[in-house]
């Protein structure tokens, strides 16, 4: 038994519950984040069916000819934002979406998909902005199997 938790054990044992709530706190003290703490910004991308989030690559192992990217904008600090999209590949520019959400669809059909999504995330009061990007790749479908 790892020696810690033999003492904490023991403790709990010999009744000095103090003892035991004061060795309670000082473990979850140890992991508590401070309140003013905030997630990063981040842009996740799904691709349905069959994919999962991802905040680097996204994609999936479902072989479809239509897809749907889904991406998604949060842990931005509190605040008005304005979203301009744009990405490299065979999507159309500029992508038409304007808030943190973005849906697109993906045509896979005898040919690969491979894009770099990228939102600029703009404070209207402040003017700070967030550069947020993430990659989709999909392979090529012919019928009902991968080109």
């Amino acid at each position: 038994m790892n020696h810690a938790l033999s003492r904490f054990t023991q403790r709990i044992a010999s009744g000095s519950c103090a003892a035991v709530l004061a060795a309670a706190g000082s473990l979850f003290a140890a992991v508590a984040m401070p309140a003013s703490a905030q997630a990063a910004p981040t842009l996740t991308c799904t691709i349905t069916p069959g994919g999962t989030p991802s905040t680097t690559n996204c994609g999936t192992s479902v072989v479809n000819t239509a897809y749907n990217a889904n991406f998604v904008v949060t842990g931005l600090p509190s605040g008005t934002y304005s979203y301009a999209w744009t990405a490299t590949g065979a999507l159309p520019q500029p992508i038409s979406c304007s808030g943190s959400i973005c849906n697109q669809a993906l045509d896979a059909d005898h040919q690969d998909v491979r894009e770099k999504v990228q939102v600029v995330a703009t404070n209207t009061a402040t003017n700070a902005t967030y550069t947020l990007s993430v990659r989709v790749g999909l392979f090529a479908v012919c019928g009902a199997y991968l080109c």
